[in-house]
């Protein structure tokens, strides 16, 4: 009798040994789990390349491009919003959205989120340790039933994403229209909305998403691609893509294509109708007054104007989805919405409020 409780105590103590140890890395990994999580970050160098996921970074022949931004690095105070950390070869980098990231230690994080995750898996790992420190036959069987019930599970969730995201592709489907000569629209109001494809308008729950930019509302000036024209619920849409859509009272046509084969008819008509000099001087002068349509920033840096010819303060930056600065740096491309004349000198806007003078920047591309 002696013996058999000196081994029940022993087989005891043995299994108090094998659960201690169990429970406490079930904590600590609990632990670990609550961690922070950067959601926008300030470059904090002169300048910053974009780097792609393989490290590579960024080129003045192929920049990184957003909206009416392209360039192949970036400024001092310049402000993105962050989708997710990443390690590349090592180091640490900031996925911004569009294929760039930012290298963890050219920025500094200015807004953050706590991930929690722990609650829930200090519970399953406490649980399974007990159940190991039971019984390690019992444990073993019950492992390999969830694991089977887990393949199960992860199988016929396979099949229900599958089957969601082709309810989806089905439902995100651009219905049919007919064709536009419209290529691009201007939003003219200083708000409006985005909205979906049944006419419905984007919430704060679900907004419209755009390389990391979030917004339920465009706004004024801004100017969007279009790729299709409609009607919904007997009004007038523009589809913008990503299953977005703006009303055409909204937004003024910023381009077509039949305002384009409407110059090039007329100046067909000119050249057959008139064949003496006068006819080909006039013809020479419509083609020499080209409208500027993108600049290239020809100087180290150069200020943003306001529309009455003062710069932008470090108090009220010019913003563009995410990204603030006072100054536009050299190299970098925009698209020019018209040419204008402040107090005697030239201007181009290039939207969003915001001009560059005509002496800072350099003509790349006219129309």
């Amino acid at each position: 009798m002696k013996l058999t409780k000196k081994i029940a105590l022993v087989s005891a103590s043995l299994a108090l040994g094998m659960a201690a140890p169990a429970v406490l890395a079930a904590e600590n990994a609990s632990v670990t789990l609550a961690a922070t999580q950067a959601t926008a970050v300030t470059v904090t160098k002169k300048t910053a390349p974009y780097y792609h996921k393989d490290g590579s970074k960024f080129t003045k022949a192929k920049p990184y491009k957003y909206g009416k931004y392209s360039s192949a690095t970036t400024g001092k105070g310049a402000n993105y919003k962050v989708i997710k950390t990443v390690t590349i070869k090592g180091a640490k980098y900031y996925y911004i959205g569009n294929d760039a990231y930012l290298k963890a230690s050219d920025v500094k994080v200015t807004a953050s989120k706590t991930v929690k995750a722990a609650s829930l898996s200090k519970k399953t790992s406490t649980k399974t340790a007990a159940k190991k420190a039971t019984s390690t036959k019992t444990s073993a069987k019950s492992s390999s039933k969830k694991t089977a019930s887990k393949t199960s599970s992860k199988k016929t969730a396979a099949k229900k994403t599958s089957t969601k995201k082709a309810a989806t592709a089905k439902k995100a489907a651009v219905p049919a229209g007919t064709a536009t000569n419209v290529t691009s629209v201007t939003v003219t109001k200083k708000t409006t909305p985005f909205y979906h494809a049944d006419g419905s308008k984007f919430t704060k729950a679900n907004p419209y998403k755009y390389a990391g930019w979030t917004s339920t509302v465009a706004y004024k000036n801004i100017t969007f691609k279009v790729s299709k024209e409609l009607t919904l619920k007997g009004a007038k849409y523009y589809y913008i893509g990503n299953n977005a859509y703006l009303k055409a009272s909204d937004v003024k046509v910023a381009s077509s294509k039949k305002a384009a084969a409407k110059k090039t008819t007329s100046s067909k008509k000119t050249s057959t109708k008139s064949s003496s000099k006068t006819s080909s001087k006039k013809t020479s002068t419509k083609k020499a007054a080209k409208t500027v349509a993108a600049v290239k920033v020809a100087k180290k840096t150069v200020p943003y104007y306001h529309k009455n010819g003062s710069k932008f303060t470090k108090a009220k930056p010019y913003k563009y989805n995410g990204w603030s600065s006072t100054v536009a740096y050299k190299n970098v491309s925009y698209n020019v919405v018209k040419t204008v004349t402040i107090k005697g000198a030239k201007y181009y806007y290039i939207g969003n409020d915001a001009y560059l003078k005509a002496s800072d920047v350099t003509v790349t591309k006219t129309k």
